[in-house]
C-alpha cells in the first residue's frame, strides 16, 4: 500500500513505524525481505496475485499485492474495504479455498522515491 497522507510515527523495539489509524505500517517492505516473487499467478479487482519463495522456510506462497492509491479523502475508505477482505479470508477454512496466512501494511517505497524524484525535478 501506499502511505497516508496524515500518518504517525512511532518507536518500538524493533526501530521506528508509522501507523494509520492505529494500524502499524511499516517502513520496510516486509515482502522484499521475507520473500523472492517468482512470477505473476493472476490479476484482480483488488490486486495482483504472485507466487513467491519464504526465504525462511523456502515454502512456496500465493501472495496478493494490494496497493492503495487514491487521493487522500478517500484512503480510509478503500483500506477499510481492503481491512474488510482480510478480516473474511482470516475466517474461512475450506480444503477448496487457499488458505490464509497473514497480512500486513507497508509503504511502497517505489512510489514514495518516483514522487521524491518527480518532485527534486520540478
Amino acid at each position: 500500500t501506499t502511505a497516508p497522507p496524515s500518518s504517525s510515527t512511532t518507536t518500538t523495539r524493533q526501530g521506528v513505524i508509522r501507523s494509520w489509524d492505529g494500524l502499524p505500517l511499516l517502513r520496510y517492505s516486509r515482502y522484499e525481505s521475507e520473500f523472492d516473487q517468482i512470477r505473476a499467478l493472476g490479476k484482480g479487482g483488488f490486486g495482483s496475485v504472485f507466487l513467491a519463495i519464504n526465504v525462511l522456510d523456502k515454502r512456496e506462497y500465493a501472495v496478493k499485492k494490494i496497493s492503495i492509491r487514491c487521493h487522500a479523502s478517500k484512503f480510509t475508505q478503500k483500506l477499510q474495504r481492503v481491512l474488510r477482505e482480510v478480516k473474511i479470508l482470516a475466517l474461512l477454512d475450506h480444503p477448496n479455498i487457499v488458505r490464509y496466512y497473514t497480512a500486513w501494511l507497508e509503504q511502497d517505497t517505489t512510489t514514495t522515491t518516483n514522487n521524491n524524484n518527480n518532485n527534486n525535478k520540478k
